[in-house]
């Protein structure tokens, strides 16, 4: 588009925007925000954190809103202007941190993470990085924390955002009719509202969608852009009302970043206080339209707009943009990064980063004292575009350049993909008796293995076993899914439909006549009764899985099944394939990777007490942890003769069920039960 003003005849258009100055208490409301959002992503204590982002869009719709319709209104609105204004205050910084991202991959990240890396930064080249993201992860995703460009979605959000709003007033303000405060407001106002209801309608069906995609987000930022364009009279201007709305704006945002989790459906409703909250304070601290209303601040406002606070909301975009590439690197990097000392660290390094990168980098291009000029900062936007473009295209069609390893690593590395295909069942299927089947096909099913996806980690043992004794079986499986009667199921399990579940699946048993039933689960995520906190589990149980296992085990055996309950395979604290990498490349001992026996037997010890008490039940216990424990170093094994026994940090590859379990339960269902 041609550089050229939008010239309005005079006294076209009445004062949309009758003052606009730099607001310090503003800059305070970044520093909230960025705060949370830092202490979210550091595990201290916000769990709604991720809200400052919703806070941040709402200022942007402000501010940008503003400073367009004051132009237009004067008539010197360029559209090209605009765009180097927002190429000075995004791009540098931004280009900075990508590149230091990418080279930071080439020497620390595996192939399969590089690549990941280095498609974001490609999507990141056309600011369609939250598309990348909501194709490939939920933003609470365990893998999440691991992508070290994840936070740049909401950046590509409000470059969308960037491109429509000033194309959408352009068109506005060409007309003499639609240059009015209530047409441009009711223009505005339509598209938040129909932007709110997508973000409602989406959320409960298309949950990864609503919380990167435009549509379901403009809302937040035309919330801004609406009071932006507010009458002067609709300002408040008695003190008790303004210090009442700051005060509960400023709570409504404190309120969601402690109350809100991870497991809150968001955006949707849920956004609408942090938003209303953000909108509050900067309405109650807006200069009032009476002459002698004065331009003095509420109470806290004056806090927001102290030097400290303000100062962090400065450097909020640095500091935004550099704390997620080293949190998400020690995720990757590190065993455990609970240790409180360690996320300190990594918010002054954050700290430290972002006042270089305001200092040295958004500073000098903001005031032109780098690239004077429109060609010369379009050039190096273009340039800086292209390299994303270019690096990460390279990254990713090179495989993440495998070839920067040793082999041995690379060999670890490949255990990632030894595994079976998962075959889940659902709900209905069940119902209708549509289970998964294995072992010889021309006899009517014997066997049946339910669980969580450690029951389909063991589904090919299962398999050599009935086909060795002539046995036919069925599998039903569910991931965080239980395989007990009662709710015991996480978020990506049955939850509120597990007790159903558990119901289909022993009337399958009773109604097919099923002898044997095996029984498996990562038992250490149901023991506490709480799937969100097992982590923090000490091996007491509070009474709900013993009492579900009797009564599952019970209504089992009233089935005519015999039951044999496969205890859970060790976990361990990192990804196994990439820890073996990692020892390899640092030449390390891989056994600081490796869980102690004792922090295993700890994770287990309710479930171990549960055999006392199904005493007289037709109930057998195998425990495979004996056949990974190495006695000389009192941990559990992830590698044998070079060869990766995990996938992941708790799922055995298909390889280690074929060769080590395989033999084990053989012999197990053999001395206990004569081979069935």
């Amino acid at each position: 588009m041609s550089d050229h003003n939008v010239s309005l005849p005079d006294g076209s258009a009445s004062r949309l925007i009758t003052r606009f100055r730099y607001r310090p208490e503003v800059d305070g409301l970044r520093a909230v925000a960025v705060l949370a959002v830092l202490f979210f992503h550091a595990g201290m204590g916000a769990s709604g954190g991720y809200v400052g982002v919703d806070v941040f869009f709402v200022i942007s719709g402000y501010l940008i809103t503003s400073l367009i319709v004051r132009d237009l209104q004067e008539g010197k609105f360029s559209i090209v202007h605009f765009w180097e204004r927002r190429a000075r205050r995004i791009l540098p910084a931004l280009t900075v941190v990508v590149v230091a991202t990418l080279a930071a991959g080439y020497f620390l990240l595996l192939p399969g993470a590089f690549q990941a890396v280095g498609r974001s930064a490609a999507y990141q080249a056309v600011f369609a990085g939250n598309f990348h993201f909501w194709q490939s992860s939920g933003y609470f995703d365990g893998f999440a924390e691991e992508m070290p460009l994840l936070h740049t979605w909401s950046l590509a959000v409000e470059e969308q955002f960037y491109l429509a709003l000033p194309l959408l007033l352009l068109v506005v303000f060409r007309f003499k009719a639609m240059r009015r405060r209530a047409a441009v407001i009711g223009v505005l106002g339509t598209a938040l509202a129909l932007s709110f209801l997508v973000s409602v309608h989406t959320v409960p069906r298309y949950p990864s969608g609503a919380f990167y995609l435009l549509p379901s987000r403009a809302w937040e930022l035309l919330a801004g852009s609406l009071l932006a364009l507010l009458p002067p009279r609709w300002l408040p201007s008695r003190p008790w009302l303004r210090e009442a709305a700051t005060v509960a704006g400023l709570g409504l945002i404190v309120l969601t970043i402690f109350v809100l989790t991870e497991h809150t459906a968001f955006p949707g409703w849920a956004a609408l206080p942090p938003c209303i909250g953000t909108l509050l304070v900067i309405w109650g601290n807006s200069p009032p339209a009476t002459a002698g209303g004065g331009d003095r601040l509420t109470s806290a406002g004056r806090l927001l707009a102290s030097r400290p606070v303000v100062f962090i909301g400065l450097i909020s975009y640095s500091l935004y943009l550099w704390h997620w590439p080293l949190i998400a690197f020690a995720n990757y990097l590190a065993v455990d990064t609970r240790d409180a000392g360690f996320r300190i660290g990594l918010l002054t390094a954050s700290f430290a980063l972002a006042i270089l990168s305001w200092r040295f980098i958004e500073t000098p291009f903001r005031r032109e004292q780098v690239f004077a000029g429109r060609r010369r900062i379009f050039a190096f936007s273009g340039g800086a575009l292209a390299c994303f473009a270019i690096l990460g295209i390279a990254v990713v069609i090179g495989g993440g350049l495998p070839q920067r390893l040793p082999h041995q690593a690379l060999a670890y590395q490949a255990a990632r993909a030894d595994r079976g295909s998962a075959d889940y069942r659902t709900l209905g299927e069940v119902k209708r008796g549509e289970l998964g089947r294995f072992g010889k096909q021309d006899v009517r099913p014997s066997i049946l293995l339910w669980g969580d996806s450690h029951s389909q980690i063991m589904l090919p043992a299962l398999d050599l076993l009935a086909r060795d004794l002539g046995r036919k079986g069925v599998a039903v499986s569910y991931p965080q899914t239980a395989p007990l009667i009662g709710r015991f199921s996480g978020e990506m399990g049955m939850r509120e439909h597990s007790q159903e579940w558990a119901e289909a699946v022993i009337r399958h048993v009773r109604e097919n006549r099923i002898e044997h039933t095996f029984l498996a689960a990562r038992w250490e995520m149901y023991l506490w009764g709480d799937i969100e906190h097992w982590q923090l589990g000490d091996g007491r149980s509070n009474g709900r899985l013993e009492a579900a296992f009797l009564e599952t085990v019970r209504a089992l055996n009233a089935a005519g099944s015999k039951v044999w309950l496969i205890n859970q395979v060790p976990s361990h604290p990192m990804p196994v394939p990439r820890a073996l990498a990692f020892s390899e490349l640092r030449g390390t001992d891989p056994m600081i990777f490796q869980t102690p026996a004792e922090e295993h037997q700890r994770r287990v010890a309710a479930l171990e007490r549960l055999q006392d008490a199904a005493a007289g039940l037709d109930l057998e216990v195998l425990d495979p942890a004996p056949l990974f424990h190495d006695a000389g170093t009192g941990r559990y094994r992830t590698v044998i003769d070079g060869r990766a026994l995990y996938y992941d940090g708790n799922h055995l590859c298909k390889s280690t069920v074929e060769t080590l379990i395989y033999p084990w339960l053989r012999e197990a269902v053999i001395t206990v039960a004569g081979g069935f």
